[in-house]
C-alpha cells in the first residue's frame, strides 16, 4: 500500500513537470533531451505497475518519428500552428469595419517568382487561419495566381482600392513576427500592406490539406502533365517517380555571399542513392533553371529524363505529380516537393541564418517525412 502511494505520488509529481513543460514555446525540445525520455519511460512503467494505460503520446513525443510512418503520415497533419501570440494576448475590434471586412485587414502584396509568390499566399492564408484574421491579396498577384490555381480561396482586394493600399502602412520586407502582430491585432484597427518574400512553413504546415487544395493546378496544367507521362509511359513504367529540382542562376552568388555553397554532385548521388536502396526501380525527373548544367551532369545517368523546361509552372506541375522528391535550395523546389508529398530529400548540411527552406525550420515544422541528406560522401 505504502509503495503503491509512493508510485502515485511521484506519478502525479512528475505528470505536473511534463504538462509545465510542454506547454512552454521550447516543449519538443525539451521533450527529446534524454532526461525527459528517461522520465517519460519512467511514468509509463509506473502506470502499468498500477494498471493504467500508458502514456503514448508523451513517450512519442520523446521519439524520433518512426522512418515507415512518416510517408503514411505526410498526407494531413492534425498540429496546431506554430504561432508567437497567444490567445490571451490577441486584441479584437468588434464592429470596426472597412469597406464591410472586419478590422485589422492585412493585404499581402506577392513579391518575385511563383514559388516565391506560394510562398507569400501560403503564409497570409495560415496567418488568417490561425489568428482569424482578415487576409487579402493585391489584384496583381490574384490574376497571376488564377491562371495556375483556380481553387484559391483569398479574394482580392477590392477594385479601386490599390492606391488606398500603396499609402498605407506596410509591413516589413522578409518580416514575419509584423505580420502576426498586425493579425493579433496589436498594431491596432488598421489596413496593412504586406510586403517581401515571407515563407513560414512553422504556420503553414499545420494546414498542410488546405494548402494542397489551393494550390490545385489548372486543368489546363493536369493536360499537359498527363500529355507529359503518356509519352514517357514506356520510359518509365512502373517505376516510382522522384522528382528532382536543381536551382542554380542567381543563388549561386547569393550563397557565396552568405558564406554557403549549393549542393554538389556528391549530394545528388546520396539523394538519388537514397531512393534506389529503398525503391530499386526509379525514374528521376529532373528540372533546373540551368538546363545546360543538369545535361551534363546526368548525361551518362540512364534512369534520368528531363522536364520539357519551355514553361516553369508546367514544369512545377509535372515534378509536383511525382510520388518523392530530392530539393536543393529555393522556393521553386520546395513548392514541387510539398504538393508531391511522398519523401522529400533535402541537404541537412546546408544553413544560411534565417533562411526559411532548411533543417532547422522543418524540424521546427514537423516535416518528418522531409529527410536530411549529407552533402560529403558516405
Amino acid at each position: 500500500m505504502r509503495q503503491s502511494c509512493w508510485k502515485l505520488g511521484f506519478l502525479s509529481i512528475s505528470s505536473v513537470m511534463l504538462v509545465m513543460l510542454y506547454i512552454s514555446s521550447e516543449n519538443l525540445k525539451l521533450m527529446q533531451q534524454p532526461i525527459m525520455v528517461k522520465m517519460v519511460e519512467r511514468i509509463s512503467k509506473i502506470q502499468e505497475s498500477l494498471g493504467l494505460q500508458p502514456n503514448y503520446s508523451a513517450l512519442e513525443a520523446s521519439y524520433p518519428v518512426p522512418f515507415e510512418r512518416r510517408y503514411n503520415e505526410s498526407g494531413c497533419y492534425k498540429r496546431k500552428p506554430v504561432v508567437s501570440i497567444a490567445p490571451w494576448q490577441r486584441v479584437k475590434y468588434r464592429g470596426r469595419f472597412w469597406k464591410g471586412l472586419q478590422l485589422p485587414v492585412i493585404v499581402m502584396s506577392g513579391a518575385g517568382n511563383i514559388g516565391n509568390v506560394m510562398g507569400n499566399y501560403a503564409t497570409i492564408y495560415a496567418i488568417g487561419r490561425a489568428y482569424n484574421a482578415t487576409v487579402r491579396i493585391n489584384p496583381q498577384m490574384h490574376k497571376q495566381m488564377m491562371t495556375i490555381f483556380p481553387n484559391k480561396t483569398i479574394p482580392a482586394i477590392l477594385n479601386g482600392t490599390e492606391k488606398i493600399i500603396k499609402k498605407l502602412p506596410f509591413l516589413g520586407h522578409y518580416v514575419y513576427g509584423d505580420k502576426e502582430a498586425a493579425a493579433a491585432g496589436l498594431l491596432g484597427p488598421h489596413i496593412f500592406s504586406a510586403l517581401g518574400s515571407p515563407i513560414e512553413v512553422e504556420l503553414f504546415h499545420a494546414y498542410s490539406c488546405e494548402i494542397r487544395k489551393e494550390f490545385t493546378f489548372s486543368s489546363t496544367f493536369q493536360e499537359k502533365v498527363k500529355a507529359f507521362w503518356l509519352a514517357k509511359k514506356y520510359f518509365v513504367g512502373e517505376a516510382v517517380r522522384v522528382g528532382f529540382h536543381i536551382r542554380r542562376g542567381d543563388y549561386i552568388a547569393y550563397v557565396r555571399s552568405r558564406g554557403e555553397k549549393l549542393p554538389n554532385e556528391t549530394y545528388y548521388e546520396n539523394a538519388m542513392n537514397f531512393y534506389k536502396e529503398r525503391f530499386g526501380n526509379v525514374v528521376f525527373v529532373v528540372s533546373s533553371n540551368d538546363r545546360k548544367y543538369i545535361h551534363k551532369t546526368f548525361e551518362n545517368h540512364t534512369d534520368v529524363i528531363f522536364v520539357p523546361g519551355t514553361n516553369r509552372e508546367e514544369d512545377m506541375a509535372i515534378l509536383a505529380s511525382c510520388n518523392h522528391s530530392i530539393m536543393t535550395v529555393g522556393t521553386f523546389g520546395f513548392w514541387t516537393a510539398y504538393l508531391a508529398g511522398g519523401y522529400v530529400v533535402y541537404p541537412g548540411d546546408f544553413h544560411i541564418p534565417n533562411y526559411p527552406m532548411q533543417r532547422e525550420r522543418f524540424e521546427r515544422a514537423h516535416m518528418d517525412y522531409f529527410v536530411p541528406i549529407s552533402n560529403n560522401p558516405p
